[in-house]
């Protein structure tokens, strides 16, 4: 509730609060020599609360079951809790907010006596703004990237466009704690890797999974790789601008369901991954997506080892398992990764094109 003085200013009422004073009265144009409001109490029987977050997936504000403002929070950039204009500056117990929850900085447990942040693989001191155990996969730190030299650090000293679901893993801000792009990407991952180790190592398959597999690492691997989900830039369905990947699971169901009601049904599961190791080729070529027609036939290529390995009708139509026991096969599929990459090259001609 919030209440307006005849100066303009405005006064907001949390549950339980009350005010006093001299109030304009809209409708008569008199002032209120002395007057009290009082919000609603909640209803005794009613416990639950509503929480709102800001794109970071910090609680910012919680609502009782009739929408009264019940708590209100304020973060530095790095998870400290702002209290009554001060922030607690050590690790310990933490002075009392009048919040009736415990997830905060991001989303994550706030453990009442010691003030730290639970992120799954280790705890979090928004004081210090480290984490309380080095990052605990040894190939984290890489000589090129000096953020990753600090086994502490939290999102590489990034918290305002970055977070960390698990302790491990740079997500950039797009992928909130309730968001399921996020395991979603993580299961592609997975996918991904169970279709190259149903291959022969020996095959030029199997190195072409391996090499978009090995670019793109794993969780907490520190390889400098992040991932943020939306719409593209140039409206394709996963775009790599250097190290960042941008997946649009939007347009992609889209594509499946049109296909899916086409008859052809594509298996979404083998599709994600498909398309993870097509941007995986980009990351380790180190291009950006779309700058050269052979990166991208090499890149569709292995898109099409992978829905094949799948048995999966391919969304972007470089594979088609009525070609699997064919004698043109290959050139099919050849014939395929050209007319996609072509396509390819034609978007990205276009928008250097476009003045906008």
């Amino acid at each position: 509730m919030v209440i307006a003085r005849k100066d303009g200013s405005v006064l907001r009422l949390m549950t339980g609060q009350a005010i006093s004073g001299s109030l304009w009265n809209p409708c008569g144009g008199h002032d209120f020599v002395s007057a009290t409001e009082q919000t609603a109490t909640p209803d005794a029987n009613v416990n639950t609360n509503y929480y709102l977050n800001d794109y970071l997936g910090t609680t910012q504000m919680e609502l009782s079951a009739g929408g009264w403002p019940v708590w209100q929070g304020q973060f530095t950039p790095f998870g400290q809790e702002v209290i009554d204009g001060n922030t607690a500056n050590y690790i310990g117990p933490q002075p009392p907010d009048g919040a009736n929850t415990k997830y905060k900085f991001t989303g994550k447990e706030r453990d009442a006596e010691s003030g730290l942040d639970y992120f799954g693989a280790r705890y979090y001191g928004s004081s210090m703004g480290r984490f309380m155990s080095p990052d605990p996969f040894l190939n984290s730190g890489k000589p090129w990237d000096p953020q990753s030299w600090n086994r502490y650090s939290y999102v590489r000293n990034n918290p305002l466009s970055r977070i960390d679901p698990t302790g491990l893993y740079d997500f950039d801000k797009s992928c909130g704690k309730t968001d399921g792009r996020c395991q979603r990407f993580n299961d592609s991952i997975k996918e991904a890797t169970k279709l190259r180790d149903s291959l022969d190592k020996g095959s030029k398959e199997y190195k072409a999974l391996d090499k978009a597999l090995k670019a793109l690492g794993t969780a907490g691997d520190g390889n400098g790789v992040k991932i943020g989900f939306g719409a593209t830039t140039k409206g394709g369905l996963l775009e790599t601008d250097g190290m960042h990947i941008q997946v649009d699971y939007k347009k992609i169901d889209n594509l499946m369901d049109r296909q899916a009601a086409a008859g052809r049904a594509p298996d979404m599961d083998v599709e994600d991954a498909a398309g993870d190791v097509h941007e995986g080729i980009h990351v380790a070529n180190n291009k950006a997506h779309g700058q050269g027609t052979d990166d991208e036939q090499e890149a569709y290529r292995a898109q099409s080892y992978t829905s094949e390995a799948g048995h999966s009708n391919s969304i972007v139509n470089v594979w088609n398992p009525s070609w699997a026991n064919g004698p043109d096969r290959e050139i099919l599929r050849q014939n395929a990764v050209r007319e996609a990459a072509g396509r390819s090259e034609a978007v990205e001609g276009k928008k250097k094109d476009d003045p906008k």
